[in-house]
């Protein structure tokens, strides 16, 4: 491969179109040089042979380049001084050069070790801050676009993401120990990666980023570049470590965040974005500052620390991990959707510190019922903050369920082992069957159901919640009812029969309630029956 210096391309065209015209004429070369044929044939044989030295020379040498701009790619910066270090030795070996009228700069070496680390920055001018690393990816390939960003950090490599990517490790051969005009530190010793306030992270285009370590972005100055991190179009970050940002996170539809750590963002100012449309892993929020996805998301853990505020995107995020929430966090009219229901948890204080035993939700509330404490009801709209409740007596509430526009809760002692509410919050006594442990209720297809684990007759059912009637069962110790697919069914812990199921719906003569009906086998049959199920 020929690798010219990009600076003498348009030299190197000017003189092999005089050569070539002085082949075809040798008058035209006596004329260019104003002397004899004689002289004209030693002035091309020199030519040539210089030539050829050039030619030669050029073919076994490689050129590093790129442009210096005050954006992303945009807008060029003349006159600055760009320094260039090469871990070709230790110490590295420093170049230095000045951008040109369109912001260019170069370097020329006869070679570069595979994997040779290169830093370029901006030397010299505490406003005109950029830097940009790389690795070579062979000894003869030379190393172009390497653009400098102004305000950004960029990490890059040569060559494919399948064959090479870039660590701490590889950057901390020249950082801001070496020269205060890099805008970053990192330690291979200690695992992390520093990059200055007043700048960007910037992950190049369709480059690996894996940084074997802790990475902090500083900042706070509101700025779109200050604190920020930016995944390019193709680009890899892989982390199994921490990543603090103080500002915004950019991630392109084509990146991967491989992020097995966490992402903190710690900002006290408001304004932060998070746009990033593939998963993007654990978030954590702290500080006081506001952010706001900017797209649709899907996360693994989500924790908002106290101070700090959380909006969700306007269309939905999607958290497959635990969400924690200390702080603040706005639906944004958007859907939040759990990826892995009934597997995230978050601790929440009780009323009271008694010992509650059974929870239902009806009519926008939720009701507990416990069987100690003052307060044996406590009610809540979210599940979140609970208020106590005063029960109608105080008896060891053992189950609630709700049905028909009534709380109605069951006890395993008192004088009257029934209570109900229409609205979670005043509740009236109500006498149950038999004095039995009533041990759980359940509602479904218009009819209460309740089960004891003692007592003559263990079943009772009400249409109302108010008026019971008695229903003979096998005698054990029945703990749990429920209702569904058209059927009642509970559960026993001990007995040759443990589950036991009766229909809602049979066939019967004309009037019969639906209590009446329950478990009919026969038309005259007006007593309720369970079918019980021999347990192998």
């Amino acid at each position: 491969m020929i690798n010219f210096n990009p600076k003498l391309k348009n030299t190197f065209s000017q003189i092999f179109s005089d050569l070539f015209g002085c082949f075809k004429n040798t008058l035209t070369c006596d004329n260019k040089v104003g002397t004899s044929s004689v002289l004209s044939t030693f002035f091309k044989f020199s030519l040539t042979t210089l030539l050829f030295f050039l030619f030669t020379t050029q073919a076994h040498a490689l050129t590093v380049s790129g442009t210096l701009y005050s954006d992303e790619g945009i807008t060029p910066i003349a006159s600055e001084t760009i320094k260039l270090a090469v871990g070709t030795s230790t110490p590295p070996s420093i170049h230095s050069t000045t951008t040109d009228a369109s912001g260019d700069w170069y370097f020329t070496f006869s070679s570069l070790a595979t994997g040779t680390p290169v830093v370029a920055w901006v030397d010299g001018n505490a406003s005109v801050r950029g830097s940009i690393f790389t690795k070579s990816s062979s000894t003869v390939n030379s190393i172009p676009d390497l653009n400098i960003y102004q305000n950004r950090v960029i990490i890059s490599h040569e060559g494919a993401t399948t064959s090479t990517s870039t660590s701490i490790r590889d950057l901390a051969f020249y950082d801001n120990d070496n020269d205060s005009d890099i805008q970053y530190n990192a330690s291979s010793t200690a695992a992390t990666f520093d990059v200055n306030a007043g700048n960007k992270l910037y992950i190049n285009t369709g480059k690996l980023f894996i940084p074997g370590g802790e990475v902090t972005v500083y900042g706070n100055a509101g700025s779109g570049v200050d604190g920020s991190m930016h995944i390019a179009t193709d680009a890899t970050y892989l982390t199994s470590g921490t990543t603090t940002l103080a500002g915004n996170l950019s991630a392109s539809s084509t990146a991967l965040v491989g992020n097995h750590g966490t992402i903190y963002f710690n900002a006290s100012t408001t304004g932060k974005t998070i746009t990033a449309t593939q998963p993007i892993g654990n978030l954590k929020f702290g500080g006081t500052g506001t952010y706001t996805f900017a797209t649709n998301a899907t996360t693994t853990d989500i924790t908002i620390d106290a101070g700090a505020t959380l909006v969700a995107p306007a269309d939905n995020i999607t958290i497959t991990g635990d969400y924690t929430n200390n702080g603040t966090f706005t639906h944004n009219s958007g859907t939040t959707t759990f990826g892995n229901e009934g597997t995230v948890w978050t601790a929440r204080s009780a009323a009271e510190a008694n010992s509650w035993f059974s929870v239902t939700y009806g009519n926008g509330l939720f009701v507990a019922v416990s069987n100690t404490g003052t307060n044996r009801v406590m009610t809540s709209p979210d599940g979140i903050t609970w208020t106590a409740r005063a029960a109608a007596e105080a008896n060891s509430w053992k189950s609630v369920t709700y049905g028909n526009g009534l709380f109605v809760a069951v006890s395993a002692d008192g004088t009257n082992r029934v209570m109900t509410s229409p609205d979670g919050v005043t509740w009236t006594a109500r006498a149950a069957t038999e004095a039995n442990q009533w041990t759980s209720i359940t509602y479904g297809n218009g009819l209460f159901v309740a089960v004891s684990a003692d007592g003559t007759n263990r079943v009772m059912t009400s249409l109302d919640g108010i008026t019971w009637t008695s229903h003979s069962v096998s005698a054990v110790t029945w703990l749990s009812v429920t209702y569904g697919n058209g059927l009642f069914v509970s559960v026993s812990y001990s007995g040759a029969y443990q589950v036991m199921t009766s229909p809602t719906v049979a066939l019967g003569p004309p009037g019969l309630l639906p209590h009446q009906m329950l478990g009919t086998p026969s038309p005259t049959a007006t007593a309720c029956l369970w079918r019980c199920v021999h347990m192998i």
